[in-house]
């Protein structure tokens, strides 16, 4: 896989957690942390598997 495509999967993958972290903390998701990022990670669809 080339480098360019692999370094995008991996800032997808930050941007979600930062997200969902980002998200739980303000208090805008409910549950644990670890729920709030498996949310997030579904929305990678092929990628969060």
């Amino acid at each position: 896989m080339p480098v360019a495509i692999t370094r995008a999967i991996a800032t997808a993958y930050q941007s979600a957690l930062f997200a969902a972290l980002t998200e739980w903390a303000a208090g805008d998701a409910s549950g644990e942390a670890l729920d709030a990022i498996d949310a997030m990670l579904a929305h990678l669809g092929p990628l969060g598997d």
